[in-house]
């Protein structure tokens, strides 16, 4: 199978092209679009051209911000395109959402980082509940792996259990 390769969906491209750069303003209306949805197909396309010998885990096209719509696009590569996607959820999305992939049997999940301009102590703040889901079990490791976009932070690395992380800057 060669070298395990994890693939991101390039939805922070999408958020900082769609929300980011239009301030805010109308900016998720693009994420209802035929345009996004074939972008969703698109991606789903070039998995399963690459997933059988090169790519070993892959994210959701997730939208941030958006719990309901990054869990419909969840279901849809699911049901539509027969994928596995790495479920994400970001800093802020309220736990309940977590809840749901975990509650769900997702093995592996991914939480978006600091990669949104967040301070370190309210992203420690939210991944305590977060890994408090994650962790609850008498030995207080983890049920599930865990992916941590946009995490390099010494501090964070070190404090969760993280299966895997990545990050734009070291």
């Amino acid at each position: 199978m060669g070298i395990p390769l994890f693939l991101d969906s390039g939805a922070h491209g999408l958020y900082t092209e769609h929300v980011i750069k239009k301030q805010h303003r109308e900016g998720y209306q693009w994420f209802t679009t035929k345009e996004f949805w074939k972008y969703v197909d698109e991606y789903a396309e070039f998995l399963h051209s690459h997933t059988a010998h090169h790519i070993n885990v892959y994210a959701n096209v997730d939208v941030i911000f958006n719990p309901e719509l990054t869990w419909q696009v969840q279901q849809y590569l699911e049901k539509e395109h027969k994928l596995h996607p790495l479920p994400v959820i970001h800093f802020g999305t309220p736990i309940k959402w977590l809840h749901r992939y975990v509650d769900h049997g997702y093995d592996y999940i991914a939480l978006g980082g600091l990669g949104q301009e967040a301070m370190k102590q309210e992203y420690i703040y939210w991944a305590d509940q977060a890994f408090s889901i994650i962790c609850d079990q008498p030995s207080q490791l983890p049920k599930c792996k865990v992916h941590g976009f946009a995490i390099s932070s010494h501090e964070l690395l070190v404090q969760y259990p993280w299966y895997s992380c990545d990050s734009t800057k070291w």
